[in-house]
């Protein structure tokens, strides 16, 4: 069995596992949305990590130093995480607020 035919096998069987919601909640489908929930999370996860290598990193090393406050907004994002400095994530927020309201 090569790659393809098994990637349709699991599909199926997913699909049937996602069906199976129509009967009652049961282990099938409660399984089915774990599992869809933790490749979505981890496809994220990776996406997010390849955005910022490519695109804030490397024109960074090339000599774009712009891309450096993109950066430490984005990290000033996650202090709302942390007690004691989450008034730090207000400054990119409202930076962002003001970029989306200039360009509506």
């Amino acid at each position: 069995m090569d790659l393809e035919t098994l990637g349709i096998w699991i599909a199926a069987i997913g699909t049937l596992a996602c069906y199976s919601y129509l009967y009652k909640d049961n282990v099938a489908y409660q399984t089915m949305e774990h599992i869809f929930i933790g490749v979505a999370a981890a496809h994220a996860m990776v996406m997010g990590y390849h955005n910022i290598k490519d695109m804030a990193w490397k024109p960074m090393l090339r000599g774009e130093w712009t891309w450096a406050i993109a950066l430490v907004l984005g990290a000033l994002l996650y202090t709302r995480f942390f007690k004691g400095y989450g008034w730090l994530s207000r400054y990119p927020l409202a930076f962002l607020m003001g970029i989306g309201g200039g360009v509506a």
